[in-house]
């Protein structure tokens, strides 16, 4: 009875069984999901709305319960309870999603997929390292469910990790199922479900979740061999015929060669190669590497539809070297000991013979001993000076470059007061010897100056002076007054009103110090005869009027009398004068008598008077 039903279960399974190859997932191509979750510093950013149901977490590297961290380290958390852990390919600033799982299943993971193929296979993946420490006991276990739905959330299908160990030590592994999308399904929902109670333990890191296109087993050969990598001379200009043993999962198989010149970061189709092999034809130096694509027939322009087989390598070199090569003398290189350009011949078995160009330089090792620095041993602070060495091709330099630098050419500069050790080093590759000299810099800042000035007088205009006194640790001192030498202290006399700069030297001539814009003004005061009438005047030409410096002056009456002693003219103004009429009527010539009185700004009192000819 047991084997007629089992008998009817088979015949109705085989019935509603949809015929199909073996399973293709033997290649695998680039992946649609590739989540790496970054990599940078701590912490990571959160992941985008809808990924996760649980909580990001950036206090620290070590989330609470129902929480989740990016971070590309994981130490001591919990009193190192978890074990430390980095990212799975071993990138020193890769992130990982590292999770406290909650107390109830959640989504760790979620993410739509659209544009897939019918019947095609895909691989669902994720690397998962349980964080738990031996030393924490009998914790709970991380438990995952991996799952592909519909978009509506009906099961597609699904796949359980089981209980992931703890490991000892810490170790990073791949959990994946594969998956074949049913007739008139393109878009499908990933997810990755956690199954274990939260608590103590269910604490894991995840990383490197993919899902990638699969396809069929697929061994590559290089003329016919299974080697795939295969260096061969250019000039040979030879053919290398690539093939491939595909194995049957399509109903019908679409081929496209790739080629890759910058180490598999760009993948180029090759026009017209859509078979099973590819014929290569040497004609260029590099490396090339070159990939089969495969698909269902009118899937292969899709990405997310195709895989691609194993690589092969192909490096084309040219045997034909040309050397530069430098020798001390005495030593001989590929058995040449001058300078000189030597060509050899080589003759290879497989027919790649080649020539190989030795251009040989040799050299003497540099002078010992060195010659002798030249040059000054003492510099002034902020100047320069140049030190010479007999020897050539050496270089300068300074052992105390907070003192004194000195250029490639031998140009010393003082920058603060010490001594500097100067060394020229001549060296090649085949010795070195060096000279030394010390650099005394001098300038150092005075501890006392000052300047005591006398003013000049309207009176005596040169009668002005200046007062210098410095002092120091490098006495005695000079200063130079707007270009004449002096010995400090000294009082420099017989000064007019100006601005004067004093620079002040040490005993070496070196500039320490100055006193700018010493000011020397001409003292005006009622002491002054600051206004004057002239003597005589030309009517209607002139006008008769004091003249002179008013500054300290604020009143002033000016008065002219005829010889009748009738006044004629008056004013209290500096700037208007008499011009020989009077009422209109020009005046005869002759003396005329004035009267001057002014005030000066101190409420002081002037009172002059003169007489004045007026010519006609």
């Amino acid at each position: 009875m047991k084997n007629i039903f089992l008998l009817v279960f088979l015949s109705v399974a085989m019935l509603f069984t949809p015929k199909t190859k073996a399973q293709c997932s033997g290649t695998i191509g680039d992946p649609i999901v590739n989540e790496t979750f970054g990599a940078g510093t701590n912490p990571g950013p959160p992941l985008a709305s809808g990924i996760t149901t649980l909580t990001y977490w950036n206090n620290t590297a070590c989330p609470d319960d129902e929480h989740y961290s990016i971070t590309n380290l994981s130490s001591g958390c919990f009193s190192s309870t978890w074990v430390t852990a980095h990212d799975h390919t071993g990138d020193p600033n890769g992130y990982f999603m590292l999770v406290n799982a909650s107390f109830t299943p959640s989504d760790f993971f979620v993410r739509p997929v659209s544009g897939l193929c019918d019947g095609t296979w895909y691989k669902f993946s994720a690397w998962i390292i349980n964080m738990t420490a031996p030393k924490a006991g009998n914790n709970i276990l991380p438990n995952l469910t991996f799952s592909i739905e519909k978009k509506d959330g009906a099961l597609l299908k699904k796949f359980s990790t089981g209980d992931i160990p703890i490991q000892n030590p810490e170790k990073w592994n791949e959990y994946s199922f594969n998956f074949q999308t049913p007739t008139g399904i393109s878009d499908v929902l990933l997810r990755i479900t956690n199954n274990a109670p939260g608590g103590m333990g269910n604490d894991l890191g995840l990383d490197d979740i993919t899902f990638s296109p699969l396809g069929p087993t697929t061994k590559m050969a290089v003329n016919g061999s299974s080697n795939n990598t295969i260096t061969v001379c250019k000039k040979s200009g030879s053919t290398i015929n690539l093939t491939s043993t595909v194995q049957t999962c399509y109903d019908s198989t679409a081929y496209q060669w790739q080629q890759s010149t910058d180490n598999d970061y760009t993948w180029n189709d090759i026009a017209g190669a859509t078979a099973s092999n590819y014929l290569f034809k040497v004609s260029t130096i590099g490396q090339f590497h070159y990939r089969l694509l495969l698909a269902q027939f009118g899937n292969i322009n899709n990405s997310l539809c195709r895989a691609h087989s194993p690589e092969i390598y192909i490096n084309v070199t040219e045997p034909d070297v040309s050397i530069n090569k430098t020798i001390c003398e005495g030593v001989s290189y590929l058995g040449y000991k001058k300078t000189g350009i030597y060509v050899d011949s080589f003759i290879a078995t497989n027919g790649c013979d080649s020539l190989r160009t030795l251009n040989l330089t040799v050299i003497k090792p540099p002078p010992i001993p060195i010659d002798t620095i030249t040059g000054i041993t003492t510099i002034c602070k902020n100047t320069t000076a140049q030190l010479s060495d007999l020897t050539p091709n050496g270089v300068w330099n300074s052992k105390n470059t907070t003192i004194a630098s000195i250029d490639n050419n031998g140009l010393l500069k003082g920058l603060n007061t010490g001594k500097a050790i100067i060394r020229y080093l001549d060296s090649n590759m085949c010795g070195k010897d060096s000279a030394l000299k010390t650099i005394t810099v001098i300038g150092t800042a005075l501890t006392h100056k000052d300047s005591i000035t006398t003013l000049p007088t309207c009176i005596y205009p040169f009668s002005g002076s200046v007062f210098i006194e410095a002092k120091g640790n490098e006495s005695p001192y000079t200063f130079n007054l707007n270009g004449s030498p002096f010995n400090v202290p000294y009082k420099v006399t017989n000064l007019s009103e100006g601005t004067y700069d004093a620079l002040i030297y040490n005993n070496a001539g070196c500039l320490v110090d100055s006193i700018s814009n010493i000011k020397l003004s001409l003292v005006l005061d009622i002491t002054c005869d600051t206004l004057y009438v002239p003597s005589a005047f030309v009517s209607m030409q002139n006008e008769l009027k004091p003249y002179g410096g008013a500054s300290y002056i604020k009143d002033v009456s000016f008065r002219v009398y005829n010889r009748y002693g009738n006044l004629i003219f008056q004013t209290n103004s500096l700037f208007k004068g008499w011009n020989g009429q009077a009422d209109g009527i020009l005046q005869e010539s002759g003396t005329y008598i004035w009267y001057l009185d002014y005030t000066f700004t101190n409420n002081q009192q002037k009172h002059t008077k003169g007489t004045s000819v007026m010519l006609r």
